[in-house]
């Protein structure tokens, strides 16, 4: 990898720490980037404009995702549970957890999936996004899930 694509990795880190919990659609975009210039670690050049080409091309592709209706999938109103055993009543106290309204959609989306045993791979297929996009997406939903979920 060449020191300008480090270089740049280093910028969308920095911007990423600044925002995290904060904008999801900003935090999709830099992981966007980021797994662009990992796909293209020879890259030579201003690794500023390298950052904005690639935040260009990541917003170019999440709105185009967004225009062909990726986003709006599915998220459970309202789930009834006919089942008395005890580890269906962790998954209801979970799965009521869920609807917590600091959870983002996107991270109760992502949430409801893994507790359907859905893994990166069937995520990123039906996100229509990377499997490593995925599993980022995975990892900071469980994050902050785990973070509220202490809190609560």
């Amino acid at each position: 990898m060449t020191k300008d694509v480090q270089e740049a990795m280093l910028i969308l880190y920095g911007y990423e720490q600044n925002l995290r919990d904060r904008n999801n659609y900003l935090l999709d975009k830099i992981d966007r980037a980021l797994n662009q210039l990992s796909r293209n670690p020879d890259k030579v050049g201003d690794p500023r404009k390298m950052v904005r080409s690639a935040l260009g091309n990541a917003a170019t592709v999440l709105k185009n995702r967004k225009n062909r209706g990726f986003e709006e999938q599915y998220v459970p109103e309202e789930v009834i549970f006919p089942s008395l055993d005890e580890a269906d009543h962790v998954n209801i106290e979970v799965r009521d957890f869920l609807n917590h309204p600091s959870l983002s959609k996107h991270d109760r989306e992502i949430l409801f999936y893994l507790l359907e045993n859905k893994d990166a791979r069937e995520i990123a297929m039906i996100k229509g996004i990377s499997v490593n996009l995925a599993r980022v997406h995975i990892s900071r939903a469980r994050a902050r899930a785990r973070k509220l979920w202490g809190a609560a």
